[in-house]
């Protein structure tokens, strides 16, 4: 009898977990109070160039936008502080803009809509920002005359050193 009790639970339980990801897509599918979608969109974030940041919410059947106050922020994980943020402002159709971002680490972008309703829709995407790597050549002039100079300043020393020695030998 036991036996028949625990195959019985772990039949439920498995049950239980294989129809949870179900439950978190039907939650998405009927998304606020008109069923609106957000959609926080970003372009691929590169040290040094503008990444595009856009936001949208719209209906889901007609896809029409809706009106709503967004309040949208960009958290640099490493430090923990705000670099960015944009508080309350009317938005009718979408939300777009161009960031650059000034290190290459890990950020969170969360944008939060305030419908007139008083519901709230929020979005999050956590982003990994890469960093470029100058080419070679904007290594090598620099390096090339770094070592010349130290070359040079070698070389002015032994040939001043010798100069002394043999003033000093002769007096």
């Amino acid at each position: 009898m036991p036996k028949i009790n625990r195959k019985l639970g772990v039949l439920f339980l498995s049950l239980t977990l294989s129809l949870v990801p179900l439950l978190g897509r039907a939650k998405a599918e009927g998304m606020g109070e008109k069923g609106l979608v957000p959609r926080l969109d970003l372009s691929p974030a590169v040290v040094g160039r503008p990444t595009r940041i856009r936001w949208d919410l719209s209906e889901r059947k007609p896809g029409e936008p809706a009106s709503h106050r967004l309040t949208l922020m960009i958290t640099h994980l490493e430090k923990g502080k705000t670099i960015f943020s944009v508080n309350k402002i009317p938005v009718e159709r979408h939300f777009a803009f161009g960031f650059h971002f000034t290190d290459a680490t890990e950020h969170r972008i969360s944008a939060v809509a305030e419908l007139k309703s008083g519901e709230v829709i929020e979005e999050e995407r956590v982003i990994s920002v890469t960093g470029l790597e100058p080419p070679w050549g904007t290594f090598f002039p620099p390096l090339v005359l770094f070592l010349a100079v130290i070359a040079l300043g070698l070389v002015t020393g032994r040939i001043s050193g010798r100069s002394k020695t043999k003033k000093s030998g002769e007096g």
